[in-house]
């Protein structure tokens, strides 16, 4: 790998970069903040809610802009006609950027349902005297899995018609057929061995628990082979799982984004209509005073 390959890739990706569309229109600006810094939160709780909204901001507007990156890319390695040269600028700039936006799906989910417990939680605690401040993960002192935090969520944001729609948009994000379609990537990648894009396979060995095989008489003395009832036993196979194409894998990804985006969207909406809701319970408690 020369220096004189990655420089000439490198100056051919701005090229490419600077020839696509801006996604301005895909970009979330930071003007909700100032709403939510002013609004009658209980002490401190606009800080929590303020810096959860900036961050998952920027984390959107940067899956935006790295998927940008990743077309880039891709027009780089298309044009190049040495497929060693294009394995070469694959594996230094194209697979760190790829390694990111995979990963994002999951994680956006996972970000999205946390910042939403939150901020309905503590626009429960303005408006509703009555409503605890514990959540269920206090008990349990660690995160919820995703499907717990998911099912809290509808139960405290039951009040909140935003939060039916924000946690309806939420479960498209990260779906099933997306993790199938990238061959569970995520996980693989987060707890074993992911795949690999365009070239070479992986875990070409694999090992399971399966129904213990056995064999059954048939009406004319010969034998199936059919599993034991109850009995279990260790299964190799060989063969491995394919790489990922990097063009399919970028569309999916665009599509997961698409989701994210109006996940966050939906959130933004749910957020007004918090706000809204303790600013009337913080007037009310004030004209009660006087």
């Amino acid at each position: 790998m020369t220096r004189q390959l990655l420089e000439g890739a490198y100056r051919r990706f701005h090229d490419a970069r600077d020839a696509l569309p801006q996604p301005t229109s895909s970009l979330f600006q930071h003007d909700l903040s100032a709403e939510v810094n002013t609004a009658p939160w209980r002490m401190f709780m606009e800080l929590m809610i303020e810096d959860h909204l900036s961050e998952s901001t920027n984390y959107t507007n940067e899956w935006c802009m790295r998927l940008r990156d990743w077309q880039a890319w891709l027009d780089v390695i298309d044009a190049e006609t040495d497929k060693q040269q294009a394995l070469e600028i694959q594996w230094h700039f194209v697979e760190p950027v790829v390694f990111w936006c995979m990963l994002r799906p999951s994680a956006m989910r996972d970000l999205f349902g946390f910042v939403a417990t939150h901020a309905v939680h503590q626009a429960n605690l303005v408006v509703d005297c009555n409503y605890r401040d514990l959540l269920d993960e206090d008990a349990k002192n660690r995160y919820l899995k995703r499907d717990q935090r998911e099912q809290q969520l509808r139960r405290i944001g039951a009040r909140w018609p935003g939060c039916k729609r924000f946690a309806a948009c939420l479960t498209k994000v990260d779906s099933k057929s997306y993790r199938d379609l990238t061959r569970n990537y995520r996980n693989l990648a987060s707890h074993g061995m992911a795949p690999r894009f365009e070239v070479g396979y992986t875990n070409i060995v694999r090992r399971a628990v399966v129904p213990k095989p056995g064999v059954v008489p048939r009406a004319d003395d010969s034998f199936s082979p059919e599993a034991t009832s109850g009995k279990k036993a260790m299964a190799y196979t060989v063969g491995g799982t394919p790489p990922l194409r990097l063009h399919e894998m970028h569309a999916a990804n665009q599509s997961e984004f698409a989701h994210a985006r109006a996940a966050f969207e939906t959130y933004r909406d749910l957020l007004r209509e918090l706000l809204a809701a303790i600013r009337s319970a913080a007037a009310a408690a004030q004209s009660d005073l006087q």
